[in-house]
């Protein structure tokens, strides 16, 4: 949404759009039931010819410290751990053991919250 550097165009595989006239939109959360949409969110949104293989970022230098896209199965879910960050704040992780066909597993290590609450569900 918005326009120039604001603009949120993420790349997915349906073929509808949202667009926003200024004024004239309104987004409003839907109040019905919700539960038939929920296996939705087990569907990748992406085609998957953008995604890597965990061998390929396993062994890329190049991959480090950046954004991939990867289509995985969770192997494991690991504890969560809670630790009091340097700035005095705290802080929780959850590591999470992803594979696929091209290596037995890579470490995703999950710090969004919300996330976290997902991940629950993964065990």
């Amino acid at each position: 949404f918005g326009s120039g550097k604001d603009k949120f165009s993420p790349s997915t595989t349906s073929p509808f759009e949202l667009g926003n006239i200024e004024g004239k939109t309104a987004i409003a959360l839907h109040m019905g039931d919700t539960n038939r949409f929920e296996n939705l969110l087990s569907l990748p949104s992406k085609a998957s010819a953008g995604y890597l293989r965990i061998s390929d970022v396993q062994q890329s230098q190049h991959q480090v410290g950046k954004f991939v896209d990867l289509c995985a199965v969770v192997r494991s879910v690991g504890p969560l751990k809670s630790f009091v960050a340097g700035d005095g704040s705290e802080r929780r992780v959850r590591d999470v053991k992803l594979f696929d066909v091209s290596s037995t597993g890579i470490i995703m290590k999950v710090w969004d919250l919300n996330l976290i609450d997902l991940s629950n569900s993964w065990i």
